[in-house]
This record gives structure tokens, C-alpha cells and sequence, in this order.
């Protein structure tokens, strides 16, 4: 998506819809907004990518012109599409919040000292993790293109969840 955008905040209606169309969350019981810590957020990638961090650095710029708290939902909309951006998603496990989504933007956020940021926090996902955590001191940034396998270690596609691929459908585009 291009740099070139503006930001407006989201309805919370859209938001929960979108996140209830990941299988594994649609009959979650609360999916809510939750303002944490961002140094207590745990990945599952290995990876960053060069450009999409370029992006996730204008995005925070936006945000904050638009008088808008990191990472609340928001509607992009540049010449092309108006697109529901939902907060970082993060499950719950064993007290610790583990990011399934948004690992662009946490990265950001932490590079750029914040120390807070919204996050949709899922606590009543009953399945295992689907590959092992990667403390944020071993996740490196890439400029090529990387496969899921190489980014998430021990991937096991048993319980595997589709955010960043319902995230970044067509679903997630509003129609006037």
C-alpha cells in the first residue's frame, strides 16, 4: 500500500467482525482492545521486512498527526481503497501476551521507545502456540521476501491462524 495515506478512527462493530472472520477466533467468547506494554509483547516471527517497516514508521507519523492512540482501529485510505487496519492481535498464554499479528508495528513501536500501544487481545484461545517464541533480540530484519515456514520456526500447520492473511484480504476493505 502506498505511503501516501490518511487515517480515521474505526468502528469497533468492523473491527470485531474482521477479527471473527479468522476461524480459529470466530466464536471467542471477548475479543477486546486493551492498551500493554509493548516490551512485554512476545513474537513468533523471525523476521521483519525492510519495507514494511518503512511503511509501519509512516503509519505511527499518521497516527499521531491524526490524534489518534497507537494502535487503535483505524480505516486507511489512500487513491485506491479504503481498508480497515486492526490493532496488533495478541493471545494470551500462560499470563504472557504473544503476538499473532502486527509484528511490523510492534517492532516500530519498540524502536521508537513506546511503551504502551492497543493491541486486540484474544485470553480464551484454547490451542497451542503454532511454533515456537523468538525473543525480539533474535528477530532480524530481511530485504527479501521470506516464506511462512522460514519466518515462523517449527511451524506446525495444525494450529496455524490466518490473521495476517484475513488482515490482508479482501475482507478487511470498506465499501463506501
Amino acid at each position: 500500500m502506498k505511503d501516501s495515506f490518511n487515517l480515521e478512527e474505526a468502528y469497533w462493530k468492523q473491527t470485531e467482525a474482521l477479527v471473527r472472520c479468522v476461524p480459529q477466533y470466530a466464536a471467542l467468547r471477548q475479543i477486546t482492545l486493551e492498551r500493554v506494554n509493548v516490551s512485554e509483547i512476545q513474537s513468533l516471527s523471525r523476521f521483519v521486512n525492510a519495507t514494511r517497516l518503512q511503511f509501519a514508521s509512516n503509519l505511527i507519523q499518521k497516527y499521531q498527526t491524526a490524534c489518534i492512540d497507537v494502535y487503535k482501529p483505524v480505516v486507511l485510505t489512500n487513491d485506491a481503497v479504503r481498508r480497515l487496519i486492526a490493532p496488533p492481535v495478541v493471545e494470551w498464554h500462560e499470563g504472557r501476551p504473544i503476538l499473532f499479528d502486527g509484528t511490523h508495528r510492534v517492532w516500530t513501536a519498540l524502536r521508537n521507545g513506546m511503551k504502551w500501544i492497543y493491541v486486540l487481545s484474544l485470553r480464551d484461545v484454547n490451542l497451542p502456540l503454532p511454533c515456537e517464541i523468538t525473543p525480539w533480540g533474535q528477530v532480524t530484519v530481511r530485504p527479501d521476501k521470506y516464506s511462512r515456514n522460514e519466518n515462523l520456526r517449527s511451524l506446525n500447520m495444525l494450529y496455524y491462524r490466518p490473521v495476517t492473511d484475513t488482515f490482508n484480504s479482501d475482507r478487511s476493505i470498506l465499501l463506501e
